[in-house]
């Protein structure tokens, strides 16, 4: 193997995603020009039917502050096993904080790939820092 490349030790989430769907795409071209862009994420989560399989959601918006170029929103939803090993306690914290994290690429996706076929300028979610976004997300809830 070449050294250019280094090996990385694999260690499983105690969340194992175990399938996802987009459940929801609403998208529209606009008239407008600007490109002050605001995203805005929703997300939850549910009990099926034992404390193993739990369902998720995502909804990621993307609108303008002022009339844009396009409107986009889509919705995924997913499947997650829960480990055993995480305790009952810590499990909806946990969930709470792997939704985001767990989804937002499939909402990156399609929201690249559906603005390219509406022949809009691209626009790509930016990458995200989890341990930040948790961290501020916290600070927002307790003020």
């Amino acid at each position: 193997m070449s050294d250019l490349f280094k090996k990385f030790v694999f260690v499983k989430n105690h969340i194992q995603l175990l399938n996802v769907s987009l459940s929801e795409l609403t998208c529209s071209r606009e008239q407008g020009s600007h490109t002050h862009l605001t995203a805005q994420f929703e997300h939850r989560f549910g009990r099926l039917t034992d404390r193993e399989k739990i369902s998720i959601y995502l909804k990621v918006s993307i609108d303008f502050e002022e009339l844009g170029m396009f409107r986009i929103s889509c919705t995924h939803e997913g499947i997650v096993a829960a480990s055993n090993e995480l305790p009952e306690e810590d499990l909806e914290e946990y969930l709470e904080d792997q939704i985001v994290p767990l989804l937002l690429p499939y909402a990156r996706e399609c929201i690249a790939s559906t603005l390219a076929r509406m022949q809009v300028p691209p626009y790509t979610l930016p990458t995200m820092d989890v341990l930040q976004s948790l961290a501020a997300s916290s600070e927002g809830e307790a003020g």
